[in-house]
């Protein structure tokens, strides 16, 4: 079982999905009605919707287009705060990040986060809160103490060159630690790399291997999983900890026991 618990597609690369392995899961983000629609309208089984005003959609949509996705998607995302990349308004983009943060709270769905540029301001934010929080692609090299103490769970981007990125990947609790790609276009701007749907899963591997080595300390050779008797090298058991704990964090939606179900099955 595979898991990419943070991305984004295009409809010309899900053309290509049936390239994609068929025991691989996406969560994928959508920001718009438009998109929303068109993911939820697939019924594709692998693509797990989740729902959110993204910042930088903040100053062109508003948050009652995506109203009839709420009950429907996974989690709430991705949402949240942008200095760096962003020239919607602050004030603007802290009021829809906090009624959505409303909204989650009252329906118990997991959010996905981004902060950029934000990190202290957004935490103070959080803190007021209690639903299961993902931080995608933390990048930011302070604050990240503040999301460790609210035991957030961490999507690790695809660029580990970046000292950062690394620290999550070292510092967060192996509970606590998924994988992402944010899409094949980022897998771009951050790597230099173009990566194609028949490639997809390879990077994806590639990417749980070199997370596993950051957490090497965790990996005394071959180690045994909660899963029975049978072990697993160091990336599989990555793989089958993490999914097996985010899939409780997410399991407020029918899409989540497909997840479940699947780690059930690979141990």
């Amino acid at each position: 079982m595979l898991i990419d618990a943070h991305t984004h597609l295009t409809p010309q690369q899900v053309r290509h999905k049936d390239l994609l392995p068929k025991d691989m899961l996406l969560l994928v983000n959508t920001a718009t009605a438009q998109e929303a629609q068109w993911l939820f309208g697939m019924r594709e089984p692998r693509f797990v919707p989740t729902v959110g005003l993204h910042p930088w959609e903040a100053g062109r949509h508003g948050l009652e287009e995506l109203a009839p996705f709420w009950e429907r998607c996974a989690a709430i995302g991705e949402i949240g705060l942008d200095s760096v990349w962003c020239d919607v308004p602050a004030a603007r983009q802290e009021e829809v990040f906090c009624r959505q943060l409303d909204l989650a709270q009252r329906l118990q769905k997991p959010v996905i986060l981004h902060v950029k540029g934000c990190e202290q301001r957004a935490a103070h934010l959080l803190s007021c809160f209690s639903m299961p929080k993902l931080v995608h692609w933390y990048s930011s090299p302070d604050h990240l103490d503040e999301y460790l103490a609210m035991d957030c769970y961490f999507t690790v981007g695809p660029h580990l060159e970046d000292e950062a990125v690394r620290q999550v990947a070292l510092r967060a609790p192996l509970s606590r630690l998924l994988l992402e790609t944010d899409g094949l276009d980022a897998i771009a701007w951050a790597t230099g790399r173009h990566i194609s749907m028949k490639e997809y899963a390879g990077f994806l591997r590639e990417q749980l291997k070199r997370v596993a080595g950051q957490q090497k300390l965790l990996f005394k050779g071959v180690i045994g999983v909660a899963h029975g008797a049978r072990r697993y090298d160091a990336g599989t058991a990555l793989a089958l900890q993490v999914v097996a704990d985010y899939a409780q964090c997410i399991a407020f939606d029918a899409y989540a026991v497909k997840v479940i179900d699947a780690v059930a099955v690979a141990a």
